[in-house]
């Protein structure tokens, strides 16, 4: 899945950003299918970051949309998050080195195992949500909303929580890779060192993620007579325990089959219902560039006897760790 239609949603996020005339844009670079990239170097993001330009002013130098800009900056480390809009109840935050739809709908699946399948989900026009999107129409029907599309901006739940997670977590590993970097003990244009980053850091970001959960679903909401999100979630469930909706019924696991009225055409047929075409091929994309750097599985194994990278003094950050990682990377035998 994926490519074009990020694409084309990011070319017309480009277009309404496009008020007045520019001096100089991402130029378009054209490939042997699909429609053309915008041609954005690395050292241009570099130059504009160290002059401290935000994501929005960078998109609009560029005239580029925010996403073109956020997706192929820097370590190529992702979160991806799901909360309940109801009781604020965040049901996954995991980083990963990639922005796959197949990542993000393994989390998806992950709450579902914990929380119950939801009667619909909202999420933004990002192609990393589509295989969550194609299950719920799936399995709950194409022609009810089972997945709401649309900008960030109308998911002010989910906006919110991405504001405490930075304040919470994200900046701090923000912080320590920008100090990192301008010590010279990182590169964020040399793979190895990106490979070390996220064999380090990663489980270190998904560690304090399960923490955040944690603390966030039991901290008391003072607009909520001091309840917390997990015991809103609960009172929710309870009070709507008699009425047979879909959502309830998905907590409880009493339908775990798809509606079964959906018409899908047979592969076979040559023509396709536009509704049918435009819900089952999307192209797949990896919007944060995949790292080059390949290490053999015997390797591997020793790397994870020497190096666990939870380990490590707790007042460090894991430093030391990623010092250790890099050099046994700088020292196994490259082939002549």
């Amino acid at each position: 899945m994926l490519d074009q239609v990020s694409e084309f949603l990011d070319h017309l996020e480009t277009l309404t950003q496009q008020h007045v005339p520019q001096g100089y844009s991402a130029p378009l670079v054209g490939g042997s299918s699909g429609r053309p990239r915008f041609s954005i170097t690395e050292e241009q993001l570099r130059f504009l970051i160290e002059y401290n330009f935000s994501t929005r002013q960078m998109a609009e130098i560029l005239c580029v949309s925010r996403r073109t800009v956020k997706r192929r900056l820097r370590w190529r480390i992702v979160i991806h998050g799901g909360i309940d809009g109801y009781s604020r109840l965040v049901v996954f935050l995991k980083a990963s080195s990639n922005n796959r739809s197949d990542t993000v709908f393994q989390s998806f699946v992950e709450a579902i195992g914990q929380y119950g399948l939801p009667s619909r989900v909202r999420c933004d026009n990002g192609g990393e949500n589509n295989a969550v999107c194609l299950f719920m129409n799936v399995f709950r029907g194409f022609t009810r909303g089972s997945a709401l599309r649309g900008r960030s901006t109308h998911n002010q739940r989910i906006e919110r929580l991405w504001r405490d997670v930075w304040c919470g977590i994200s900046n701090t590993y923000y912080a320590l890779f920008m100090l990192l970097e301008s010590e010279g003990k990182i590169d964020s244009t040399n793979e190895m060192h990106l490979w070390a980053l996220h064999y380090v850091y990663i489980p270190r970001i998904n560690r304090d993620l399960q923490l955040f959960i944690h603390q966030w679903n039991h901290h008391k909401l003072k607009t909520e007579r001091y309840m917390s999100p997990h015991q809103l979630f609960i009172r929710g469930c309870l009070s709507q325990l008699t009425r047979n909706q879909t959502g309830i019924r998905g907590i409880l696991g009493a339908d775990e089959e798809p509606v079964a009225d959906v018409n899908i055409p047979p592969a076979s047929e040559e023509v396709t219902p536009q509704a049918f075409h435009t819900i089952f091929h999307w192209p797949e994309s990896v919007e944060v560039p995949a790292n080059h750097f390949n290490i053999q599985a015997g390797v591997m194994g020793q790397l994870v006897q020497q190096v666990n990278p939870l380990g490590g003094r707790h007042d460090d950050l894991g430093t030391d760790l990623l010092e250790q990682v890099i050099n046994f990377l700088g020292n196994i035998p490259q082939p002549i």
